[in-house]
């Protein structure tokens, strides 16, 4: 049995910490950590860090994607070394890829792009992270491409859709596509972060968290509509649709089998909000 701390309670950590306990492990899930705050626990064995900002649209630089995306990750890193953690994973994003190609591998070489901040503050505390290789038997920055489920906070992408359907707002599609992805339910999110994070490899790694199947934002909206048995009001801009496909080949390579498709995962996210 290992201890787990989660550092962040969204969609991701909420999710991390069921799949925790069904496998028997301990976990504990701390969120909203302060500045020079000591919350690791002495005895804990792994430590996720999946806290987010919520200023991930912003344009500028906001003291809050500074702390959360960079600051708290390096401060939790520290306490974890303190307190004897041997494995750490680190939740980044697909965003620190360019959106304009398919097949993302995580082997390729990544831009810096300083008019993006929240990209350069997550791919920044990667680089910081791998600083720190050697003090730990693992650590595994994750790269999530387009998480969804039914806990997901409202200001994110697949609940936006959900709520302007629901409520007659427009939405707008580039190309009548809109962005061109493979989004990835959070149970599966959390079962191959939990999968990678446990196995006995002792090393460095980076892996692509995403979905197998490439869709358009554009169908996900018909698919929402028909489970919301409402006709959504589009509007087809003539910009041209962004690219964001994370590769698969890596979660392939450890044998990881997802489980909900894209329809099923759905109708599980909007029966889930209804209930909610």
């Amino acid at each position: 049995m290992s201890n787990f701390v989660i550092i962040g309670s969204g969609l991701l950590g909420n999710e991390l910490g069921k799949i925790i306990e069904k496998k028997g492990d301990n976990v504990k899930i701390i969120k909203n950590v302060k500045y020079g705050q000591e919350v690791i626990p002495n005895g804990s064995d792994v430590v996720i860090i999946t806290a987010q900002s919520a200023d991930y649209k912003e344009r500028e630089m906001t003291s809050d994607l500074l702390f959360v995306n960079t600051i708290l990750p390096v401060q939790i890193i520290q306490q974890s070394i303190k307190a004897g953690v041997k494995k750490i994973g680190y939740c980044s994003t697909g965003s620190v890829y360019d959106n304009n190609s398919k097949e993302h591998k995580e082997n390729e070489k990544i831009s810096m792009d300083i008019s993006n901040p929240y990209k350069a503050t997550k791919y920044s505390a990667e680089l910081l992270i791998r600083s720190w290789e050697e003090k730990f038997e693992k650590i595994v920055i994750f790269r999530p491409f387009f998480m969804y489920g039914s806990n997901q906070n409202e200001k994110m992408l697949f609940r936006r859709i959900i709520d302007s359907i629901k409520n007659g707002n427009n939405i707008k599609l580039a190309n009548k596509k809109g962005i061109i992805f493979n989004p990835i339910h959070a149970t599966d999110a959390a079962r191959f972060v939990y999968q990678v994070i446990s196995d006995d490899k002792k090393n460095f790694d980076i892996c692509n968290v995403a979905g197998l199947e490439e869709t358009s934002l554009e169908h996900v909206v018909r698919i929402l509509s028909k489970i919301l048995k409402k006709n959504p009001i589009i509007d087809f801009t003539a910009d041209r649709e962004s690219t964001l496909i994370g590769s698969t080949n890596k979660m392939k390579s450890f044998n990881f089998q997802h489980e909900i498709d894209l329809e099923t995962g759905l109708n599980e996210m909007v029966s889930g909000i209804t209930n909610h």
